[in-house]
């Protein structure tokens, strides 16, 4: 049972999260462009019982996490990711949680990302990433993007990457394993 309140960009998200869990709560944004009042909402629930944010994988979906997760403890955030090929609607025009299949859905609710305090962040640096190949060569693109599976990352650049392997306190052995 999911104990948290999800956080979801439009009204066919909620409905597609509620078909698969009758029992959830939701709060839904109404796009990227989020109000203060529902900011405010998201607060209220964070602090107390936690929220997971499962946005569109897409730009305006980061946009927001990042957004929302600037004014809330990041102990109370954990976020669910959807690859963005599983969210693609069926004229593959757009992209969104309530494209995704069931299974899919399911597989990212069941494996939440949790991002630490930025004081308890991890120090891998992109030569790191170069040193083990996730960068700056030839395969690196599709290398990052298996690592980022493994990670449940959303499938990224490099920069992006680092910053999700840095606020989950990857260390350079815990990455070393993941690629091995």
């Amino acid at each position: 049972m999911i104990k948290e309140v999800i956080v979801v960009e439009g009204l066919h998200d909620r409905q597609k999260l509620e078909r698969i869990y009758p029992e959830i709560r939701t709060i839904v944004t109404g796009g990227s462009a989020i109000s203060e009042e529902t900011l405010r909402l998201i607060s209220i629930q964070a602090k107390e019982t936690g929220v997971i944010l499962f946005l569109d994988p897409d730009h305006p979906g980061r946009k927001l996490q990042d957004e929302i997760q600037s004014v809330l403890s990041p102990e109370s955030v954990r976020i669910a990711f959807l690859d963005q090929k599983k969210a693609k609607s069926k004229d593959g025009k757009k992209v969104g949680v309530e494209h995704a299949k069931e299974e899919d859905i399911r597989a990212a609710l069941d494996n939440l990302i949790h991002f630490l305090p930025e004081i308890k962040q991890g120090t891998l640096t992109m030569s790191d990433l170069y040193l083990l190949g996730l960068c700056g060569k030839p395969g690196s693109e599709e290398f990052r993007a298996n690592a980022s599976k493994t990670l449940n990352f959303p499938v990224s650049n490099a920069k992006t990457f680092l910053k999700y392997c840095n606020r989950t306190g990857m260390t350079l052995t815990n990455l070393e394993q993941v690629i091995r």
